[in-house]
């Protein structure tokens, strides 16, 4: 299972990459610089294709449904508040990059972001650990991998794309 929480980790470290750029960007805009439009697509860019598409496809689709059948509890538990969650900090990215508000926002939803990142790292990972076998792990980075090809299929690229945008935005 350790190949199936490296994966996840990999994916967690390159939105919490993306964060750190993006409260970079909400810091400069609060304190009245100007953040160029290309940069703040690229944040949507990013975070709605490949935080609230890829990614989070393959916890709410495969880990989590296999955590329901390891006998997780869903409502209250873990797996029901985190899932709860991913539809929370998607609807707390801001609308409007625009105007005064949107470093304020941007900030609130990097903060919800970074915080259910942990809570995944801190819980559901050691739950995955423990509970997995290696068919277990097989099957899910099969899953992983579908997931994957369904996105390139869809714009991966424009995903890889907006990843590249932000690197290098100022």
């Amino acid at each position: 299972m350790d190949r199936v929480i490296d994966h996840l980790r990999h994916e967690h470290q390159t939105i919490l990459t993306a964060v750190d750029k993006a409260e970079a960007m909400a810091d400069s805009g609060a304190l009245g610089a100007t953040v160029s439009p290309a940069s703040l697509q690229a944040l949507r860019d990013f975070f709605t294709l490949y935080v609230h598409g890829l990614h989070q496809r393959k916890e709410d689709s495969t880990l989590f449904p296999w955590l329901r059948l390891k006998g997780v509890y869903e409502g209250a538990g873990c797996v029901g508040l985190l899932a709860a969650e991913h539809v929370d900090v998607a609807k707390a990215f801001p609308e409007d990059l625009s105007g005064a508000a949107w470093p304020a926002a941007l900030q609130t939803y990097c903060s919800l972001l970074r915080n259910h990142i942990r809570r995944e790292d801190d819980v559901i990972f050691p739950l995955v650990l423990r509970l997995g076998t290696p068919q277990d792990a097989k099957e899910l980075l099969r899953e992983f991998g579908a997931i994957d090809a369904s996105a390139t299929r869809a714009g991966l690229e424009d995903v890889l794309r907006a990843v590249d945008a932000l690197a290098y935005a100022r």
